[in-house]
């Protein structure tokens, strides 16, 4: 083995060392969802802001209400948003977007409507789903602000 050859293999395995622990996530923090209403009057279903606490890699965001209807079956999603492919060869769904924070009914860049907003009643229980690399995001809001702090800060499921 040359001087040379000696330089490179060392090179390389401090470029990989270097990528190990910097590159790779090695389960750190796990992602929260935070839910502020934003709305002056307090009785006001709209102005909702969903924020991570940490850049997610989304797919897909769904607004669903609680309660079933008359057939005993969940309701349609009252908001859904996925991920925009960039080219269309890529299945729907494919593609990933950095999102960190969006408000209720509002685009998010790189993504676009799969069902369009509709408005929320203001005495209504809602769950929100957000798919992303880094798990499924599940948790239930009312539409309007609660005396106390919303619920504790839901975590990503592997």
């Amino acid at each position: 083995m040359t001087n040379r050859t000696g330089w490179l293999i060392g090179i390389c395995i401090t470029l990989i060392l270097a990528w190990l622990l910097f590159g790779v996530s090695w389960g750190g923090d796990s992602v929260q969802l935070v839910i502020k209403h934003t709305s002056p009057r307090p009785k006001a279903a709209a102005d909702i802001l969903f924020g991570l606490n940490q850049t997610c890699q989304v797919s897909m965001i769904e607004v669903h209400r609680l309660e079933k209807n008359d057939d005993g079956e969940w309701f349609q999603p009252l908001f859904g948003l996925e991920a925009d492919p960039i080219w269309r060869s890529i299945p729907r769904g494919a593609d990933y977007r950095d999102i960190q924070a969006f408000m209720y009914g509002q685009r998010a860049r790189g993504m676009r409507h799969d069902v369009r907003p509709k408005p929320l009643e203001p005495d209504g229980r809602y769950q929100i789903t957000i798919e992303s690399r880094q798990g499924t995001i599940v948790q239930q809001f009312a539409a309007t602000p609660q005396k106390k702090d919303e619920a504790e800060p839901s975590q990503a499921s592997q």
